[in-house]
């Protein structure tokens, strides 16, 4: 079996390519679990309907997209635990707080 590898070279510095895997991924999976954390507080305070209502009449086009996403997240939060780990390190490298990107990984391992 032959099987094509695509090679892309980014830049010429080291590191740059893991930082726009981090970056890509943070933009990615960090809105996907902060729609889950929200999600699941409107639900434990009672007005998820009521959220979801106001969602559908502001960003409906956005609310099917990521209510779709759910499903696909549990069976593999557990891999994106250390992701956001790391995520939050490069936050930090990069003097932005790594608070959020630590929260999601907490989401991510309650889920």
């Amino acid at each position: 079996m032959l099987v094509e590898l695509n090679v892309r070279v980014v830049s010429e510095r080291i590191a740059d390519a893991s930082a726009v895997k981090m970056c890509y991924s943070a933009i990615n999976k960090g809105t996907q679990g902060l729609w889950l954390e929200v999600m699941i507080a409107a639900k434990r305070l009672g007005v998820d309907e009521l959220l979801e209502q106001q969602l559908r009449s502001s960003r409906s086009e956005l609310v099917d997209f990521i209510l779709s996403q759910f499903p696909s997240i549990a069976p593999k939060a557990y891999r994106w635990v250390p992701e956001m780990i790391e995520i939050s390190k490069t936050m930090g490298d990069a003097g932005i707080t790594p608070k959020l990107f630590a929260g999601e990984a907490d989401i991510y391992q309650f889920v």
